[in-house]
Parts: C-alpha cells; structure tokens; sequence
C-alpha cells in the first residue's frame, strides 16, 4: 500500500525549510526522488519524464555514478539587494554535481553551486547541497533514513535581501504493512535552520499514522504531528496537529488528494500563549494525453519566521501546464500566489505584516547532445507588503544542464 500520509502530513509540516521564498527562478536540473520501499510509493510516472535517457557508462555492480553539471546566466531586475533597495544585475552560476547509486535502494548526491552578480550590491556566494537516501525491507517492515544538507545565500521575499542560511534535516521512520489494505507508520524528523542576522530555528516532530486502502483507486490516511519548535533568539513553540487524507486515482490520467486538519500551537516559555489555526492541502494531477500534464497544487501552513518572536501563517496555490514538444522540447507556464500573515507568537496573536506575492514562469527545454539540456525561461514575481517589502523583480535567462 501507497503511504500517503508522509508526504502530505509530514511533508507540510516542514515549517523550517517550507517559509524561505527565493526571488531567482529555481534550477532547472530536476532532482533524483528518494528510493521509497512499496507501501511509500505515492508518485505517477510524469507524461514529460526523460525515460529515454541513455543508462550511465560508470556502472560498477550495484554502484551507478551520474554525475551533472548546470550553468546558467540571468539577467534580473529590480532585485532586492537590502529593504526598498533595488538592482539590475547579472547572475552566472555553474552548479557540478555528483550522484550514486547503490542498487534500487540508496542513494548519496551532493552539488556545489558558484554565483557571481554583476552588481557590487549583491555578494558572490558559494552554495552546496548534499543528501543521503534509502531504505531496508525485512518482510512486512520498512525502514527508511534521509538526511539532507543546504546551504546557500540568495535574496528573499520575507527579508528583503541575501540571506545566508544553512538547513540540516534528518528523517527516519517505521512502516508496518497489515495485508493489501493497511499499513502503519512512525516518522521521526529532526531539522535545524541557521540564519545569518535572524532567529535561528530547531525543530523536532513525530508522526504516527495509519493508511486505509478499502479499494484500489482510494486511500484514507489519518495521523498526528507533535512537535516542538526552539527559537534562537524568541519564544520556544510546541504544537499538535491531527489531520486526515483522502487520495483518489481512478485512472492513469488523474489523481485527486485532499487533506485537512488543525494545528494547536503554544508557547512553551514566558507567558503561555495557545492558538489554534486549520491546515490542509489540496493537490490534482491531470494527464488528457501522453504528453501533457496539468497540476494543481494548494496548502495552508505556518512557517518559522526570519524574524523574532514570529511565525509565519502561509496560503498558496500553484497551477501550472506541461507539454512535450516532438521528443525533445519541453514547454512549461506556472502562476502561483502566496499570502503570508507575519504572526506574534505572545498573547495577542495581532498579523504584524502581510505579503502577497504573485509570480508567472514560462520555461521552454529541449535535449541535446544525448544528455544535454537546453532551456531559456522568463520570471515575474510581484510582492505587495505592508511592511514596506514590495517590489517587482523581472528576470530572462538560459541554462545548460549536462547529466548522466
């Protein structure tokens, strides 16, 4: 049985990693997914995956070698060097990688990434990320370990300008399957945030669920998130959040999954302070043909906050079209909006600042070389703030991804 639960309930909890709105327009490299034992598997092959690329020639045994490398060039405007400030700038970045993989099960990666700006009001920065990944069945029991590390230093929505920040996250969880029908699982995740000129952030939480699959296109998932979030400097927070799940499949061409639930949070020190805010997520994947695909995605969450004795309450949605050219091209339009209410953590609860943000992406790819990719986007992303954090960034750009 498909386990849901974990990438929903666990996965929109992140509050650590899941605030940070980068204003550059993301990589273009996709990532390798996590090997998932059975019961974990939840995703559909995508209608514009790369399936025919050619297997790596550094195959020894079980061990595969896929390294990578990604260089791109940006030409932004209006892009937030510090509060009310802004520049046009150039950025290059050239991001080498490496991944392995030992058989079907585990997987190790890292990526060092160099930017440089044209503009002396922008910092030069050298980022990196690396992730280890895998799982061990023995008969009904699963047990999977992820542990990633990022670092890096980019501009971002909620500070108005680069950020250095590095986040560790640490997961390990149990799977029992009962059958085709059931299945249990507990979840450990340990992640920390360290922020330069801001709140550093520690959280701990645990998920027991349980996975209900009465026939094969639908699955139930119920469960409960305890945790507790430390604040360096600001008032320590500790939550509860019971949740539910639907997933809904009927065919190849449609998915369907709706999650709702409350979190109860709580200041642990000084004057205790309980709120109770909904969560809940909704996702649609649709495919009406082999090579186009439509997704759906919207959440609501709280986020630690950049800035002390906060939290940040976060809505967004994100729609986006995908459709494969010929056998090489790849075109791609995404519009998202997100609103975040900047919370006091104390008593009073009062919104101290609100941000909408609204961004449109158009990206066009096409393979070359065998393993190459080649790829010009545009990017708007409008932000409007109460607290004085607007701006209006517009960026062009091209990068080349070469993989095995």
């Amino acid at each position: 049985m498909r386990t849901v639960l974990r990438a929903a309930l666990l996965g929109a909890t992140c509050t650590i990693a899941g605030s940070a709105q980068p204003v550059l327009a993301p990589s273009l490299l996709p990532a390798a997914p996590a090997p998932s034992p059975p019961p974990l598997r939840h995703a559909v092959p995508s209608a514009v995956e790369t399936s025919d690329m050619p297997p790596t020639p550094w195959t020894y045994g079980a061990l595969a070698l896929h390294p990578h490398v990604e260089a791109r060039v940006i030409s932004a405007q209006d892009l937030s060097d510090r509060k009310g400030n802004l520049n046009h700038t150039t950025v290059r970045e050239v991001s080498p990688g490496l991944r392995l993989d030992l058989g079907d099960h585990w997987l190790a990666e890292a990526t060092l990434t160099w930017t440089d700006y044209s503009s002396e009001a922008f910092r030069d920065t050298f980022g990196q990320t690396a992730r280890l990944a895998g799982y061990v069945t023995v008969s009904d029991w699963h047990v999977h370990l992820a542990q990633s590390y990022t670092a890096d230093d980019t501009s971002r929505t909620e500070t108005g300008r680069q950020t250095r920040q590095e986040i560790n996250r640490t997961t390990l969880g149990v799977v029992r399957a009962f059958g085709e029908h059931w299945s249990s699982e507990t979840t450990v995740n340990q992640e920390s945030r360290l922020v330069v000129d801001a709140p550093d952030a520690r959280e701990l939480r645990v998920l027991q669920g349980v996975n209900w699959k009465p026939i094969p296109p639908v699955i139930l998932s119920g469960g409960i998130v305890a945790g507790r979030l430390n604040l360096d400097p600001g008032a320590d927070l500790a939550y509860v959040r019971p949740a539910a799940q639907v997933t809904w499949q009927p065919g190849t061409k449609l998915t369907l999954s709706a999650e709702a639930g409350a979190e109860r949070r709580w200041r642990t020190s000084g004057a205790r302070a309980t709120h109770t805010h909904p969560v809940g997520a909704l996702a649609a994947d649709y495919r009406p043909l082999p090579t186009t695909e439509l997704t759906l995605r919207a959440e609501e969450s709280l986020a630690a906050s950049y800035f002390e004795n906060q939290l940040d309450r976060q809505r967004q949605w994100t729609a986006g079209v995908q459709q494969r050219l010929g056998g090489k091209a790849l075109f791609r339009v995404e519009h998202g909006e997100q609103r975040t209410y900047f919370l006091d953590t104390s008593q009073a609860a009062s919104v101290l600042r609100h941000d909408v943000t609204r961004s449109w992406q158009l990206t066009l790819t096409t393979r070359m070389l065998r393993r190459g990719t080649l790829g010009v986007f545009w990017r708007s992303g409008r932000n409007h703030s109460s607290g004085a954090f607007d701006y209006h960034a517009r960026q062009t750009g091209a990068a080349f991804t070469y993989a095995y």
